[in-house]
């Protein structure tokens, strides 16, 4: 072995082998102890990373799916709603028209009673007007033949 002295940077001989045999070496290992455990890492972070997303999916889509439903719902429920409110309308307004039509029987009645009243009072009031009224005119007769000389 000849030793060639020279001022360079790098000097090619047998300790060029032994550096790169060394350096594959330290790479088989580094690459079975690191970059392996690290790669299955980001692959298995990748993959929870796609189900995820994938759940995202699946999620939204049934929070739109919740929500046709309620719209659903809702309208159906305002349908029974205004439905509702027109049977009530129309069972107060038959409900009014009965008890418009029994008050007017009610008056009606009241009205002819009163009217019979009205007639039986009259009656009795002329009666006891004539009554009077002849018992007056015959003070009066009475008055009026003595006073007079026959």
């Amino acid at each position: 072995m000849t030793i060639i002295e020279t001022t360079a940077l790098i000097t090619i001989n047998e300790t060029l082998i032994v550096v790169v045999i060394s350096f594959l070496v330290f790479l088989a290992i580094i690459n079975r102890i690191m970059f392996r455990p690290l790669n299955r890492a980001m692959d298995e972070r990748q993959t929870h990373l796609e189900g995820m997303k994938q759940e995202i999916g699946r999620t939204k889509q049934e929070v739109l799916d919740l929500v046709a439903q309620l719209t659903d719902r809702e309208t159906d429920v305002k349908h029974h709603a205004r439905r509702l409110n027109e049977e009530t309308l129309k069972a107060g307004q038959a409900e009014a028209a009965t008890l418009i039509a029994d008050a007017r029987k009610e008056i009606v009645k009241r009205r002819k009673e009163s009217e019979r009243q009205v007639a039986v009072d009259l009656a009795k009031a002329r009666q006891e007007l004539r009554v009077e009224s002849e018992a007056v005119a015959m003070a009066i007769l009475e008055k009026i033949i003595e006073r007079r000389p026959a």
